[in-house]
């Protein structure tokens, strides 16, 4: 993980992801020395960042997201399968701060990374409240700033279908937040929810997700 190729990186964090999912005990005592590493590769290497020309226009990338992609899903893996400890768990919130970061710039191009961070902030919020309640004013204005985001008009549907994935997938993740006890506490992320109320489509998907899982937990109690 610490080689200087991009696609070494790359390898090496497929590899911990895959032996998380299918032999977690055969890497759950590494996981302290590894997990920072796994965090710090989940962030923005601000040197892979670079404006490239296509055709008439210049266009904004991450050279190293394949890298970011990589790290996040071993974290995603680590969640589900390892048994982490409160301070690893505050360590996978502080990446999972960098990889919700919505760069403008940047545009369709980041789904991939935010969403993967969406959907273990999801996870982690079902697994752990206690340690993702006090992070909520951080987290929600990074959720709210895709819920604002849109295709342009002149967009190709695949966009258009991109961004409504990514709706859907911040709105699950908002739902999954504002379940956690203690969550109406959170200015953050009632502005969060205001703005989805002020917006019909994100509405009534938050309420179907709502109606969803409380038919989920009458299934259960029955």
């Amino acid at each position: 993980m610490g080689d200087e190729a991009r696609e070494v990186r790359r390898a090496a964090l497929k590899l911990l992801a895959g032996l998380l999912t299918y032999q977690a005990g055969a890497v759950a005592g590494l996981l302290p020395g590894l997990l920072p590493r796994v965090c710090a590769l989940a962030e923005v290497d601000e040197a892979a960042i670079a404006e490239v020309q296509m055709g008439v226009f210049k266009v904004t990338v991450d050279r190293g997201q394949g890298v970011r992609v990589a790290a996040l899903e071993a974290l995603g893996a680590a969640v589900a399968r390892a048994p982490l400890t409160q301070g690893e768990v505050a360590q996978v919130l502080g990446a999972l701060g960098h990889g919700l970061k919505w760069r403008k710039p940047m545009g369709t191009g980041q789904f991939e990374p935010v969403l993967l961070s969406q959907g273990v902030l999801g996870r982690l919020a079902a697994q752990w409240p206690g340690a993702v309640l006090p992070a909520l004013d951080a987290l929600a204005p990074q959720l709210a700033e895709v819920l604002a985001g849109a295709p342009f008009k002149d967009a190709v549907q695949q966009e258009v279908d991109r961004w409504a994935e990514a709706h859907q997938s911040a709105l699950r993740c908002v739902h999954a937040l504002a379940r956690l006890p203690g969550s109406e506490a959170s200015s953050e992320l009632g502005a969060c929810i205001q703005a989805i109320q002020q917006r019909p489509e994100h509405l009534q998907a938050l309420e179907e997700l709502e109606a969803e899982c409380s038919r989920a937990a009458a299934a259960g109690a029955a």
